[in-house]
């Protein structure tokens, strides 16, 4: 089964055109951040009864567990989610150390706030 979709099949903002990306960047993405959005687009056509797989068992596993532990102590995870979520924050704020270098400035150009969030 072949399909043939371009990725941006519909009317692009026209007003993006008069704000042209920073060059060079301020961060250039690292190789996890490069993707082939034609590929995965083909491959989401192509495979989407998947995510409803995804789903059941998902939700199989949820409740099953649920009624399992239903009648089994509670294990003690204060220490093990302590630590969670000081690698969630951490996680979180390198994040924003990254987007925040771009942003920043983008917000002080004309209309700032609304492109950054529905233009670019």
């Amino acid at each position: 089964m072949s399909y043939n979709y371009t990725l941006y099949q519909y009317p692009i903002y026209d007003g993006a055109k008069d704000w042209i990306y920073e060059k060079p960047p301020k961060h250039f993405p690292f190789f996890f951040e490069v993707a082939d959005l034609i590929w995965w687009q083909n491959v989401m056509i192509t495979y989407w009864k998947f995510p409803f797989y995804v789903c059941i068992v998902y939700l199989s596993v949820v409740f099953g567990i649920q009624s399992y532990m239903r009648t089994r102590p509670g294990f003690q995870l204060k220490k093990t989610l302590i630590v969670w979520n000081f690698i969630m924050a951490a996680v979180n704020f390198f994040g924003f150390v990254r987007q925040f270098q771009e942003l920043y400035p983008m917000l002080y150009k004309p209309d700032g706030f609304h492109r950054s969030l529905c233009v670019r």
